[in-house]
Parts: C-alpha cells; sequence; structure tokens
C-alpha cells in the first residue's frame, strides 16, 4: 500500500502540534509554579559545584515537579535545573542560604512530609521539597547564617 504525501504531512502536523502543546505546558508551569519568578533574582550561568541529587522531587506552589530536577546543594546555596525536557523557560537557579528562609513543612493528607524554602525577595513563592531532596537538605538548615 502506497502512501502519498497526505500521511506525511499529517505525521509532521502531529510532531509540529506536540512541540507547541508541550512547549505551552513548561511555560505555563514556569509561570504558574514561580519558577520565572525565582528566576528574576536567582539565575545563574555559572556550573554548580556541589552536591547533585537527580531525579529530586518539588512543589513550586501549585505545580509539582515529581522526579525531574537536579538539585545541587553545597555550603553557599541550593542549585535547581530541571531534566533536558522540562527546561525550556526554567532558567537554572542558584539560590544562596543568606536568601533563604526554612521551615519544615508537616505532612497533610495529600503531601508527605518535606521542607519548605521561602524567599523574602520574591513574595508569595515557596518550594516544598520532599523524598531524598528534602534529606539532602536537612544536614545544611543547621548551618544555615554560619
Amino acid at each position: 500500500m502506497q502512501q502519498g504525501p497526505s500521511a506525511i504531512y499529517l505525521v509532521i502536523g502531529f510532531v509540529a502540534g506536540f512541540i507547541v502543546l508541550w512547549s505551552g505546558v513548561v511555560w505555563l508551569a514556569a509561570a504558574a509554579g514561580g519558577w520565572r519568578r525565582l528566576a528574576t533574582h536567582f539565575t545563574t550561568p555559572i556550573p554548580f559545584e556541589g552536591e547533585v541529587t537527580r531525579f529530586a522531587t518539588a512543589r513550586l506552589r501549585m505545580c509539582d515537579y515529581s522526579g525531574v530536577l537536579c538539585l545541587g546543594v553545597s555550603e553557599l546555596g541550593i542549585s535547581l535545573v530541571p531534566i533536558a525536557i522540562f527546561r525550556p523557560f526554567h532558567a537554572p537557579l542558584f539560590i544562596p542560604w543568606t536568601q533563604i528562609e526554612i521551615a519544615l513543612y508537616k505532612r497533610t493528607a495529600w503531601y508527605r512530609q518535606g521542607v519548605q524554602l521561602t524567599f523574602p525577595s520574591v513574595p508569595r513563592t515557596s518550594i516544598i521539597f520532599y523524598g531524598r531532596a528534602a534529606d539532602r537538605l536537612l544536614p545544611y538548615i543547621g548551618r544555615k547564617g554560619d
């Protein structure tokens, strides 16, 4: 069976449509979650030097980043970079400890216990880390401000 040019156009149209749809979803997540707000204050092009946890889980406002973040932690602060497929519209972040307020986040009906970070310079924006990511932050919490 011979397929004409219409089948090729259909495949190209589907791929193009998926790329446009995915770009819209990723852009919306960056805007609604507060990543773009954080990026206006904490974007960094400098490579991170410190411990890195891949496939970390966090929640920024109403957006869950479940297993799609690379979390770097050092004496200077934290670095956040999404995996490649989520990276459009998500600039790499480096947030110094001096710009972070920390609280333990209690378990609720929907979410497990975690570590919540808020930022005085970026009101109404917080990040809650869960699981391995929260465990990675815990040793640094007591040293904040040292």
